[in-house]
């Protein structure tokens, strides 16, 4: 029950409304209890016609116990709200105040239902936001390890589960009790022997309830994890569509979504079992019990004159509307049961806390002034399996170091450890003479711009995808960064020039161009040191030439990490890396490596020999 507790606690920060509610709440159930207790008089005032209420009312001479002390008090004072005179006149008073009473219970319960749908949903949002929060706290590594499928849903999927069955247990639980102890209040009043036989065979069906609300838990997990399957194939399709048609395989794709919607379909199946089992076995239950209740108080009426009829029928009404209303609270273990569930996932990221975090002490850091030096690096992805093994390297403020060598040997790794997209293993990176550890994240990547072969462009205008995060940037400095990135004359040949939007990931435009607007936005945040990794390696020549030039304008005066794949990109550089399997194996110029006739010259012949 503990993520119960801790949704709980998100109903603090709506302290006030809910404190309204509650006063809304028990103003709705002492009116539905007083309109129901009505009957009694009502019954009476109609029956007995040749007395008024205020002579019907009888109170015990001798000794009498607690309940019928309160039971006279609670007559007596409806006998003088109701006042003298003939029956015909008591009947349209009563009439008259069942008509106020139902009209103020109305009020009260619309009154109660929209407050704490205010506060329902401002929970959810509360707990999305706190979501979306968590992901960005957590480094890359947290995210190369899960489905973007699954990601989503616990956003989607399972904050919608929380509200339609948690929150909504949240409002029953503040509204029923209320409602059942107002009800019983008044149950007592006419019958406190009849209201404990009551509660006597009670139990059992609370045993039965609870045992149903266990199963509904499991079987809700595992329904959590299809849909969230489901939500996968789905996100995995539409965003590699272009694959998927290029390699025909649309009907792989329909089986694997039919599969998984399968599986969902068959979870919902068994949840649907166990939850549509509570109200059945909860309304058979009542009914046996109701129907105890009437045999006993039946017996009392014609025997043992202990009730009165109109307060007996009082009495069973009032009865069977709290069994609608313990009905109501049966279905909120259900609804607690499936929401736990749901929690769980949702605080299951929430609660994850980043190896990547601020130091307590952080030191200022606007500038690259003397360099970057890794210092004895490992990092692995999995314990035991080290991706980079040892690196020592020193990037001067100013050099342009290209880092070259076959797939796999740790390149783009290294280049993710500088803004601390990971933290090393052992060792450690420094920037002018400190660990990275001792600098803010935002202080730290303010001074790179990232340029990759993956460009990530939004569902945006091509104005806002420059100035990305900064919308009140001056104009004239976007159309700037886009001459500078070789992109203004393209951008102009559209019909809303910067106001185009570009489709989800930039579907309207080619690589080249995609390329050149990533290269933009990088030019307008003006950053000291730029980390490109194989920036050019998925555009055809002539693509390849333009965005080529615009980066050289781009590294103009600037520390620049340069992954590549093809040599003839790096021919600026001042010194070139060549790694291999986690380690630089290589280091100098290119005349250098060159005539070394290592890694780097059969590179280098395999690539030219091709031409």
């Amino acid at each position: 029950m503990k993520p119960f507790f801790r949704i709980a606690r998100y109903l603090l920060r709506y302290k006030f409304m809910v404190a309204t509610g509650l006063v809304c709440s028990f103003g709705y159930a002492a009116m539905n209890a007083f309109s129901v207790y009505l009957i009694g008089p009502f019954m009476e005032t109609l029956f007995n016609i040749d007395s008024s209420i205020s002579h019907s009312v009888v109170v015990s001479a001798g000794k009498t116990t607690v309940f019928g002390n309160i039971k006279n008090s609670v007559r007596v004072f409806f006998a003088e709200l109701m006042g003298s005179g003939t029956p015909r006149e008591i009947l349209t008073r009563l009439c008259l105040l069942i008509i106020v009473v139902i009209l103020l219970k109305n009020i009260f319960s619309y009154l109660q239902g929209y407050i704490m749908a205010y506060v329902e949903q401002g929970m959810v949002s509360n707990l999305r936001e706190d979501i979306y929060v968590s992901y960005h706290r957590m480094p890359l590594r947290f995210f190369q390890k899960r489905k973007t499928g699954d990601m989503i849903s616990r956003v989607i999927n399972d904050c919608n589960t929380i509200n339609e069955n948690l929150n909504n247990a949240f409002i029953s639980l503040m509204k029923e009790p209320v409602n059942a102890i107002v009800l019983l209040g008044f149950m007592v009043i006419i019958s406190w022997k009849l209201t404990l036989f009551t509660f006597l065979i009670a139990p059992p069906s609370l045993y039965i309830i609870g045992r149903i609300g266990k199963k509904l838990r499991r079987s809700t997990v595992r329904t959590q994890d299809r849909i969230s399957t489901v939500t996968s194939v789905l996100e995995e399709t539409i965003s590699g569509i272009r694959i998927v048609k290029a390699f025909a395989m649309e009907k792989f794709e329909i089986d694997r979504f039919r599969n998984a919607n399968n599986a969902y379909f068959r979870s919902l199946l068994k949840l649907a079992r166990i939850r549509r089992l509570a109200p059945p076995v909860t309304e058979f239950l009542g009914v046996g019990m109701a129907m105890a209740v009437l045999w006993i108080g039946g017996n009392m009426v014609l025997e043992k004159k202990a009730i009165e009829p109109g307060n007996f029928l009082a009495y069973l009404t009032l009865m069977f509307v709290l069994m609608q209303s313990a009905k109501r609270l049966s279905e909120v273990n259900v609804k607690v049961q499936v929401g736990i569930a749901a929690t769980a996932r949702v605080f299951e990221v929430i609660d994850r806390r980043s190896d990547v975090t601020d130091p307590p002490s952080p030191l200022p850091l606007d500038n690259l002034r003397n360099s970057i030096v890794f210092n004895d690096v490992w990092y692995e992805y999995e314990p035991g399996v080290p991706v980079l093994k040892g690196i020592n390297l020193i990037i001067n403020a100013g050099d342009k170091i290209a880092v070259v060598g076959p797939s796999g040997g740790g390149k783009s790794t290294m280049l993710d450890l500088i803004p601390r997209f990971f933290d090393p293993v052992k060792g450690w990176v420094e920037i002018d003479g400190h660990n990275l550890r001792e600098y803010r994240l935002n202080d730290l990547r303010r001074l790179f711009g990232i340029v990759t072969q993956e460009t990530i462009l939004f569902h945006d205008t091509i104005k806002a995808n420059i100035a990305y995060g900064r919308p009140d940037t001056p104009f004239e400095n976007i159309i700037a960064a886009a001459k500078t990135a070789n992109a203004h004359n393209f951008i102009m040949e559209f019909d809303n020039g910067y106001d185009t939007v570009i489709g989800d990931r930039g579907t309207k435009l080619s690589g080249g161009q995609k390329q050149r607007l990533v290269i933009a936005r990088a030019i307008l945040k003006n950053p000291p040191v730029l980390l490109f990794d194989e920036a050019t390696s998925a555009l055809d020549s002539d693509a390849e030439a333009e965005v080529q030039a615009a980066i050289e304008k781009l590294m103009e005066g600037r520390t620049s990490f340069i992954i590549a794949h093809r040599l003839s990109t790096i021919r600026s550089a001042t010194r070139i890396v060549v790694m291999d399997k986690g380690r630089i194996v290589e280091y100098g110029t290119h005349v250098e490596l060159f005539n070394n006739n290592g890694i780097y010259r059969r590179l280098h012949d395999l690539q030219f020999s091709e031409l």
